[in-house]
């Protein structure tokens, strides 16, 4: 695991958009290479999801909501939507979870008004 690491981050240091996404699922649970790390996570996802690297784009989407972060949330999942590379699998995904993010955003929004 170690050795590959290496490789993944060699890869990762010359813009390979898919390598990126890898050591970015490593950061986001950590392994016996990495430590865990959200914020590391996030910036290689991100990385991915600007070169159009479909499967970065929905983490990094996914990442968006977990912050709550809707708006740029939104954003990243029309992104999956709109990428013609995308798998069916993954655009089911980005289909659920926009749906998902728009009952949340309602659900926020009428517990907003309710405060005192």
């Amino acid at each position: 695991m170690k050795e590959a690491g290496k490789w993944y981050q060699k890869a990762v240091n010359n813009g390979c958009a898919e390598a990126q996404y890898i050591l970015g699922t490593w950061y986001e649970k950590g392994n016996e290479v990495v430590a865990k790390d959200k914020v590391r996570t996030k910036e290689l996802y991100l990385k991915a999801a600007k070169q159009e690297y479909a499967k970065a784009e929905l983490a990094y989407a996914i990442c968006q909501e977990e912050d709550a972060l809707w708006r740029s949330a939104e954003n990243w999942y029309g992104n999956v939507l709109s990428n013609k590379d995308a798998s069916n699998e993954i655009v089911a995904e980005a289909q659920y979870r926009m749906g998902r993010l728009y009952e949340e955003v309602k659900k926020t929004r009428i517990r907003q008004r309710f405060i005192i």
